[in-house]
């Protein structure tokens, strides 16, 4: 199974180190970008994305999950069906305090 995980706090990132540990490591995690945060609005990366990157995971950091580029980028990586399950949709797109509603 082919799993795309969405989110972005460290509750979120929590959930993505249990994940990553089990029998469906994400092939692709998306997070919002990284942002300017604190007094010297120093560049700051989401939980997840520090995650993703300790757990050597491919990483997206779009502005939007529903724009073109993002969909595309899911796409690539996650084929909707195989032809072995009859049809049924293998792939999850697993969302835990994410950035956007995925539609």
């Amino acid at each position: 199974m082919r799993v795309a995980y969405l989110g972005t706090t460290a509750f979120a990132a929590g959930i993505l180190e249990h994940l990553a540990d089990g029998p469906h490591r994400p092939v692709l995690v998306v997070t919002r970008p990284d942002r300017p945060a604190g007094r010297g609005r120093r560049l700051s990366a989401p939980p997840v994305a520090d995650a993703a990157r300790a757990l050597g995971l491919a990483l997206d950091q779009p502005e939007s999950v529903n724009g073109d580029e993002a969909r595309a980028r899911i796409a690539e990586l996650l084929p909707a069906s195989t032809a072995d399950r009859a049809g049924w949709a293998t792939d999850i797109h697993a969302a835990f305090a994410s950035m956007d509603i995925a539609p």
